[in-house]
């Protein structure tokens, strides 16, 4: 079942009131270019925190088998009628059960404490099967958040995300750039690395 804490109820009040598909992530569409796939082996893939499916539904239109998490009882319901395989648990805490060949986290981290991260990092490491990638998208440690709902919890400091991921293949990395936002400007880090 979905989690109670304060971030499952805040998203379940955002997805009420916005039930249409996010467009997926720069680093999604990077990585697999729709018009690239015709002929790719079907392959797995977990996204954490998938909201309403943005980046799950293309991965889905590239052939994958797609199973999803996220807190959000409003949000799984929403998956789940556009025929996604949902985990509607907090992963932090129970971790990942399977292997796949890629694991896509987008903004979810502030949602998490450090050591949470931390932890959810290393199990997203942990079960992503040789030669197959992670695709990380987090806001940076420069937030000015104070008094947001996610004003204690968990931003990249410099350096940081780069070094969790020592020994991959860093096909993409870049911090600290700021982009406009559904509530303002902020600062991201983002990584796409493959598994040795």
């Amino acid at each position: 079942m979905g989690s109670n804490s304060e971030h499952a109820l805040f998203y379940d009040s955002v997805y009420r009131q916005n039930q249409g598909f996010y467009p997926p992530i720069q680093e999604v569409n990077a990585v697999l270019p729709l018009d690239k796939t015709e002929g790719l082996q079907p392959k797995t893939a977990l996204e954490i925190g998938a909201g309403l499916g943005g980046n799950a539904d293309h991965l889905r239109k590239c052939g994958f088998d797609v199973i999803v998490t996220e807190i959000s009882t409003v949000a799984a319901g929403i998956l789940r009628k556009r025929g996604f395989k949902v985990i509607e648990e907090d992963v932090c805490q129970t971790g990942i059960r399977d292997d796949y060949d890629m694991i896509v986290c987008s903004k979810v981290f502030q949602c998490m404490s450090e050591d949470e991260t931390d932890r959810t990092i290393r199990d997203m490491q942990r079960h992503t099967k040789s030669g197959g990638s992670n695709i990380v998208v987090a806001y940076a440690e420069d937030q000015m958040l104070a008094g947001s709902q996610f004003a204690k919890k968990y931003y990249f400091p410099a350096g940081k995300l780069g070094e969790m991921y020592f020994g991959w293949a860093p096909v993409y990395y870049k911090e600290g750039h700021w982009e406009e936002g559904g509530r303002g400007l902020f600062a991201f880090v983002r990584g796409i690395f493959v598994k040795p």
